[in-house]
C-alpha cells in the first residue's frame, strides 16, 4: 500500500472550509470532443437547480451594524492593534541567539514557562481573523510584520525549520517520558495562525515558514518508533493532527507513482503514464463558489490524449479537469455538471513537453482565468457551473487521472495547491517564479 502523500512537500490545500475531493472511480467511454468553446464565448449552459442551499461564505461577507457585537468587536481589533508583538517575541529571538531589548511577558508567557510562545500563535489566528472580519489594513499589516520576525528566528535556528520560544531541548524529554509541559501544543498554535495568515490575509512568507516548520515536525517524528510515538502522544498536542494535514484532508500516491527528487521545488511526484496518479482527498472544493488550483507539471514527451493534469468531481456528469491535450489539440480546462456536452471551457495552446510549466485557473463571479507560466493564457466570463453544483460530496479527485477511461499522465507534478479563492494575477504570478 502506498504512504499517505506527503503535503509538507507536496499538497498545499488553503482557503477553503468545506473539504472536498472525493473520487468514485468512473466508468465510462473515452472522453470524446463536443467541439470547440474558445476563451470568452458565450456558454448556454445553466447551473442545475439542485445546486446546494447551504454553502460557505467568507468573513468578509458580513457587517455588523452599530450593535454591542460591532462594540465588541471594535474593541478586540483596538486590543490586537495595543499588543506589543516585540515583546511577544523576546523569547523567540533569545531562544536563537537574536538580540532583544524588549521587556519579557510574564504568566505562561514568562521566559522560564514552558508553554512559552503560544500567546504568539494566538496573536497570528487573531489578527488574521480580524483582517479578515474587517478587512483593516493595520491589522494586516502588524501580521505581515510578526511573521517576517519569526521567519528571522527560523533562519536562524540550528536545526532547519525550527521555530519555538523555547530549545528543541524540550523535544528530548517529551520523547523520552522524562516529563514536560506540551511543547507540541504550542508548536500547533503558531503553525495554525502562520496557517490563518496565509489564508485569510495572502501572506506567501507566512505559507512558507509555516511549511519549513512542518518539515522540522516530519523530520522530528519520523525516526520514532510506535511505541515511541505513543509515549509523546500521551502529552498534550493540540490541534497537530488538523494542521499538518489539512483538516485532515490527505492525499495517496496511487498506482505507479512515486516520489522524486528532481522537483521544481525538490520532491515531487513522477508518474509512469500507465496507471500512476495521486488520489486527492475528499470534499477538497465542496461547495466552493471560488477557486484556485495551481501547480508545475513536466510533460515526458507527447501527452496522451485527454490525459489529465488534474479532475476533480463526482463522475463523468460532474467534475472540472485541466487536460494538456484535448481532441482538438488544445490545452483545455472544462467545468460541467451536466456531462461532456455541457462543459463550459477555455482553450489554449498546448503546453510545451520536457520542461517544467506552471498552470493555475483562477475562477471567481462568472469568470474562469487560465495561466501558464504565470501569464493569461485564455479565459472565460461567461461561467455558470461551479464545485457548489457537484452535490454535497466531490468523491473523485486525482492527478493524472480522469474520470473517464482516459490515458493517465507521463511526467511529474509538483508544489499542487488548491485555493478557496480566486488569486489575481500577480498572485499567480508569483507562484510561477521557481
Amino acid at each position: 500500500m502506498n504512504p499517505p502523500l506527503d503535503r509538507r512537500r507536496f499538497l498545499a490545500v488553503t482557503g477553503t472550509s468545506t473539504a472536498a475531493v472525493t473520487l468514485a472511480a468512473a466508468d465510462g467511454t473515452a472522453h470524446a470532443s463536443t467541439g470547440t468553446i474558445t476563451a470568452g464565448a458565450p456558454v448556454t449552459s445553466t447551473a442545475p437547480d439542485t445546486a446546494a442551499r447551504v454553502k460557505p461564505f467568507s468573513l468578509g461577507s458580513v457587517t455588523l451594524l452599530d450593535s454591542a457585537f460591532r462594540a465588541n468587536q471594535r474593541r478586540n481589533s483596538a486590543y490586537l492593534r495595543f499588543v506589543d508583538i516585540d515583546r511577544l517575541l523576546h523569547t523567540f529571538r533569545t531562544n536563537v541567539g537574536l538580540p532583544s531589548t524588549a521587556q519579557p511577558c510574564g504568566g505562561w508567557e514568562g521566559p522560564s514557562v514552558e508553554l512559552r510562545g503560544h500567546s504568539t500563535g494566538h496573536l497570528l489566528s487573531g489578527l488574521a481573523l480580524a483582517y479578515g472580519d474587517t478587512g483593516e489594513r493595520a491589522l494586516r499589516d502588524k501580521g505581515r510584520r510578526l511573521v517576517a520576525a519569526l521567519a528571522e528566528c527560523e533562519d536562524a535556528s540550528p536545526a532547519a525549520g525550527y521555530l519555538s520560544a523555547f530549545p528543541e531541548s524540550f523535544f528530548d524529554r517529551l520523547e523520552a517520558g522524562t516529563g514536560v509541559w506540551a511543547p507540541y501544543y504550542t508548536i500547533h498554535k503558531i503553525m495554525a495562525g502562520l496557517v490563518e495568515q496565509h489564508r485569510l490575509t495572502g501572506s506567501a512568507q507566512a505559507l512558507d515558514v509555516v511549511l519549513r516548520q512542518a518539515e522540522w515536525v516530519d523530520r522530528r517524528t519520523e525516526p520514532l518508533s510506535y511505541e515511541r510515538m505513543q509515549r509523546v502522544l500521551e502529552t498534550e498536542f493540540g490541534g497537530m493532527n488538523d494542521v499538518t494535514t489539512g483538516s485532515g484532508r490527505a492525499a495517496q500516491l496511487a498506482g505507479g507513482a512515486t516520489w522524486t527528487a528532481a522537483g521544481v521545488s525538490g520532491g515531487a511526484v513522477a508518474l509512469d503514464g500507465t496507471d500512476g496518479h495521486v488520489h486527492l482527498a475528499d470534499d477538497l472544493l465542496a461547495g466552493a463558489a471560488a477557486y484556485t488550483p495551481a501547480t508545475w507539471v513536466r510533460l515526458d514527451g507527447r501527452p496522451g490524449v485527454w490525459s489529465r493534469v488534474f479532475d476533480l468531481g463526482t463522475g463523468v456528469t460532474a467534475n472540472m479537469f485541466l487536460t494538456p491535450l484535448s481532441g482538438d489539440g488544445t490545452l483545455r480546462y472544462a467545468i460541467t455538471a451536466g456531462g461532456a456536452g455541457a462543459e463550459q471551457r477555455i482553450d489554449a495552446a498546448p503546453l510545451p513537453t520536457d520542461r517544467w510549466v506552471h498552470v493555475a485557473v483562477a475562477y471567481g463571479g462568472g469568470t474562469a482565468v487560465l495561466y501558464v507560466d504565470g501569464q493569461e493564457a485564455g479565459r472565460n466570463t461567461q461561467v455558470t457551473v461551479e464545485p457548489r453544483y457537484f452535490g454535497n460530496h466531490i468523491r473523485a479527485g486525482y492527478l493524472s487521472r480522469s474520470q473517464y477511461a482516459d490515458p493517465y499522465l507521463r511526467g511529474a507534478v509538483d508544489d499542487f495547491r488548491v485555493y478557496g479563492r480566486t488569486l489575481t494575477a500577480e498572485e499567480v504570478a508569483a507562484l510561477a517564479q521557481a
